[in-house]
């Protein structure tokens, strides 16, 4: 490596002042190169010497006054008061903190801004006031400045301004005086903040004017872009003969004035007269050969992924390295892809990132959602959250029944009474009776937090450096609260949000060994012999956007303010920088194109490889293709433990088989034994989507219920008589749903938005089920309903050449006798659906088959079959009720070889008994295993899906 910025800066001091350092100051832009100027020093004196005084620039000029700092709070605070006080002298109505809250970031940051760069307060506000005075009160500027604020009024007419317009003018014309009284209003409190000292400091107002006099000399390293206080200040005290300036430069970007990095050191040599101390600047860049590593990645966090397996490459020695954040949302990912590599990480680790952070928004997330509805109530998704978060401590138990009751009762709301469990945050759900009382109440849940998490284990430092510093900010926010008039929750919350979400913590290691992580603005001054840079993306660096500004750029150029380009040239020399001095060079960016990136390297990498002798070696990162082993096919053997537990089940204790159960081993016969013998259950979810399963139930329900009447009557009944159970049909839903949902409900009014919809739709369908009836039948008899009792039916089977049986079982909707319009009475077995089944089919071999064409026919005939036996009755009818298809399908099956009645029927009945036999013989079979059909169909819904997913996938492959 190069020799590093800092030791060229140590070894000049020591030619310079010798051994007596005491009255030197010395001043950086951060603290980071205060500790390797230290090393430096102490390597190039080899003794004990007098140390001089480490300042960064900020706490330099904070010695010039006493008063203190005033916190960004503590000045909006002061800034509404003023701003309301003016708008009473102009008689006009106080803004509320909601609405000016929005402005005053802009109003503080742009005042900031004019104060490091000098420019006159009044004369640009009101200028930009009314250009009609652009000609008089521009005067002062050359052609070129006056030509740009001409520009800026050409677009934004005075006598065409809208009403919004015409509130901004008001406001600018207002913002000088506002400019002066907050200025006062600061130093009445004994506050200030940096850019009042800056401007101060240069128009000879400080308290201690003269305080750089206590200093011999003062020294100040690495800077680059200089506003045009320190500007002044610095030829000011150079020509005095006080300080001395060390640039970090190289003259490849230096004396190229095309190179937007050279532009501010450009400016502070040719044009604002400073002189580098180190002299002329050497043209390292432009004389190396080395190889630059530049590598695409499949994504954002992929960098982070392709950096591990580079940096177990890297050995430590005597080797520097440091990992630089182009794109500092990359740190998460980056700490939890590091191998063991000692890092120390200054960049900051965010609070919004932290699982602290988590348990605070919930926190608000909650009492916004109880003050915005005015209810006690919470969607169960924050419940859910609640008692999942590591910090709340809910008990396993606890938990399980939580969500078990959910599921079962389908609670998408759920009562602030019915949270009753333990955690460490007893008053979490308690609501906020009085507004007020919101950071009070958030300040005590942070002393839970730190109690809760200090009483586990031993407190980690970043956890109470992030908790200390959030309490701090919310006791700011109080003490502002109480000076104003009342705030609702939701602003409250807003305004916490913002105050506390650029919070973070440095996650202090060694800052002279191992890895060092930081941003590209900390890494000024310091020189590593690796670098790894990471989001090197096009619009990252540079960033495309300025931080919001009333000031257009047009007026920002005619005073000198910053503007995009300088942001551009401050990104390029920070970049630039690290290729005079690094050997390992590597480059990382995101090289796929989404919604947050355009898949480009920066353009600076481009010049360089364009312009530069570097050799820029390019990797893609490649995803490898992995494959499956076809092995990972799963299959149960029928034999041992399992065949011991099917033969006690079903055999000896005669567990019944269902219709359902044999459709499920047509399909899979996996699954029926994950459902049937393994007896691994659904686990209990709630939906935000429709439920098919739940409706069926509620329309079962509700036709059973208005069946139920007719049951014991032994003569047949007009179908007319249905007309006036239609009225009645809505009430009937509603109270059917509050039964499957355990909830007590009177009327529509009293269901969510799901259930509406749900009552909607089984409202419609028993409505279709009804009229067909009517329609096509002048009377019934009920003669089943649902089952009352059970329709067991023993069934032979074949187990090892031994004769065993097993037991069948149907639940049945409905078994009537209904009188047609041509008088013909005929004997139906009627099953309700409100899926995707069909009473059509192809093929008759393909319904008695497995992975069966159709379900519901195998389902209904089974449901015959069993009744039939039981009670003796022959000639039933199968009738398949699907809402959406029966006025164009009937009811009746039917395929090619006809319509599944009369003689056909009885013909397939007989086909449907064997077919029957076999499965069952296949089921008790111990040398045919379990194992999926590939060729079924696999719902998104299914919960068994992940166990059989992978043979699907091989059977897709090898067709």
């Amino acid at each position: 490596m190069q020799t590093a910025f800092l030791k060229l800066v140590a070894e000049d001091i020591q030619k310079r002042f010798g051994n007596d350092l005491s009255d030197i100051a010395i001043v950086f832009n951060n603290k980071r190169p205060i500790t390797y100027l230290k090393k430096h020093l102490a390597n190039v004196y080899g003794q004990a010497i007098w140390s001089p005084q480490f300042f960064t620039i900020q706490e330099f000029f904070k010695l010039s006054t006493d008063a203190t700092e005033a916190s960004p709070l503590g000045q909006f605070f002061h800034l509404y008061k003023i701003h309301n006080e003016l708008l009473a002298t102009e008689g006009k109505s106080p803004e509320s903190l909601e609405e000016f809250y929005p402005i005053a970031e802009i109003i503080l940051s742009d005042f900031g801004q004019l104060d490091y760069d000098l420019v006159p307060i009044e004369q640009i506000y009101l200028e930009l006031y009314d250009n009609t005075k652009i000609d008089i009160a521009f005067q002062h500027l050359s052609s070129e400045q006056q030509g740009f604020i001409r520009q800026f009024w050409q677009s934004f007419s005075i006598a065409g301004h809208s009403g919004v317009q015409e509130r901004f003018l008001q406001l600018w014309k207002r913002l000088p005086i506002l400019y002066d009284k907050f200025k006062e209003r600061l130093r009445a409190a004994g506050q200030t903040n940096f850019p009042t000292i800056y401007r101060d400091l240069v128009e000879g107002r400080a308290p201690y004017q003269q305080f750089s006099s206590s200093f011999q000399q003062i020294l100040f390293v690495g800077f680059n872009a200089l506003s045009k206080a320190e500007a002044k200040l610095f030829k000011q005290w150079q020509d005095e003969g006080k300080a001395l300036f060390y640039f970090d430069t190289d003259a490849y970007y230096l004396e190229d004035t095309m190179q937007e990095a050279g532009l501010f050191i450009r400016r502070n040599l040719f044009q604002t007269g400073l002189v580098n101390a180190l002299g002329d600047s050497p043209n390292i860049i432009g004389n190396r050969t080395s190889t630059v590593n530049l590598y695409a990645s499949t994504g954002r966090v992929s960098q982070t992924k392709l950096l591990y397996d580079i940096l177990q490459q890297h050995t430590e020695g005597d080797q520097s390295a440091a990992i630089l954040l182009a794109d500092e949302n990359l740190l998460v990912p980056l700490l939890q892809s590091l191998p063991e590599v000692n890092p120390n990480i200054t960049t900051g680790y965010p609070l919004t990132q932290s699982p602290i952070y988590g348990i605070l928004d919930l926190w608000m997330e909650v009492h916004l959602e109880i003050s915005q509805y005015k209810k006690r109530k919470l969607s169960y998704q924050l419940v859910e959250t609640f008692i999942n978060h590591p910090l709340t401590l809910v008990s396993v138990g606890d938990k399980l029944q939580i969500q078990k009751e959910i599921a079962e009762k389908q609670l998408f709301e759920i009562s602030l009474e019915d949270l009753r469990f333990k955690s460490c945050f007893p008053q979490f759900f308690v609501p906020i009776e009085n507004a007020a009382r919101l950071i009070p109440s958030l300040i005590q849940l942070i002393e839970d937090l730190l109690h809760s998490i200090s009483s586990q284990e031993r407190i980690r430092q970043i956890d109470n450096n992030l908790l200390v510093e959030t309490k701090k900010t919310l006791h700011q926010l109080l003490l502002g609260f109480d000076t104003i008039d009342p705030l609702s929750i939701s602003f409250q919350i807003g305004l916490i949000k913002k105050a506390i979400s650029p919070i973070n913590s440095a996650i202090e290691g060694d800052p002279l060994h191992g890895v060092q992580i930081m941003g590209l603005l900390e890494s000024r001054c310091l020189n590593f012999d690796n670098v790894y840079i990471l989001g090197a993306n096009e619009g990252i660096l540079p960033k495309t956007a300025n931080s919001p500004t009333f000031i257009p750029n047009s007026l920002r150029s005619a005073y000198g303010l910053p503007i995009l380009e300088n942001q551009d040239a401050l990104s390029a020399y920070l970049f630039y920088r690290h290729f005079q001095y690094s050997e390992g060079i590597h480059i990382f960016y995101n090289g796929i194109v989404d919604e947050s990136s355009s898949g480009e390297e920066s353009r600076f990498i481009k010049q360089l490889e364009f312009e530069s002798k570097f050799h820029f070696e390019r990797r893609v990162q490649q995803q490898p293709i992995q494959f499956a082993d076809k092995a990972a096919e799963i299959i149960i053997e029928k034999r041992d433990e399992i065949w011991a537990k099917m033969y006690q089940d079903f055999i000896v204790n005669q567990k019944r088989i269902s219709a359902t159960a044999l459709t499920t081993y047509l399909q899979s016969p996996l699954q029926f034994f994950f459902k049937h013998i393994a007896n691994i259950k659904e686990p209990p979810s709630i939906s935000q989507e429709f439920e098919m399963n739940k409706l069926g139930t509620i329309i079962h329900n509700v036709m059973e219920r208005i069946f139920l009447p007719f049951k014991e009557l032994t003569d047949f009944t007009s179908t007319k008589v249905l007309l006036k159970q239609v009225d009645q049909i809505e009430p009937l839903v509603v109270r059917e749903i509050g039964l499957q949902y355990q909830t007590a409900l009177n009327s529509a009014s009293d269901l969510n938005s799901l259930q509406r919809i749900m009552l909607k739709i089984a409202s419609e369908y028993v409505k279709m089920y009804l009229e067909y009836d009517i329609a096509n039948y002048k009377a019934f008899r009920i003669i089943e309903l649902e089952n009352d009792i059970d329709y067991t039916l023993p069934f032979p089977v074949e187990i090892n050449g031994k004769a065993e049986q097993v037991t069948l079982y149907g639940i049945i909707d409905r078994v009537d006798e209904v009188i047609t319009h041509d008088d013909r009475i005929i004997s139906r077995i009627v099953d309700y659906k409100t899926g995707g089944d069909s009473v059509l089919f192809k093929e008759i071999d393909q319904v008695f088959a497995p992975n069966t064409e159709n379900k519901a026919m195998v389902q209904t005939l089974f449901y015959a079959y069993v009744f039939e036996q039981k009670t003796g009755r022959t000639q039933l009818e199968p009738h398949l009720y699907v809402a959406r298809k029966m006025r164009e399908e009937g009811t009746l099956f039917n395929g090619k070889e006809g319509v599944l009645t009369a003689e056909f029927l009885a013909f397939q009945k007989e086909n449907f008994i064997k077919f029957l036999s076999n499965i069952l013989t296949e089921i008790f079979n111990p040398n045919i295993p379990f194992r999926h059909n590939p060729e079924a169909v696999i719902y998104p819904n299914d919960p068994y899906t992940l166990f059989y997913r992978e043979a699907s996938k091989w059977a897709e492959m090898e067709s």
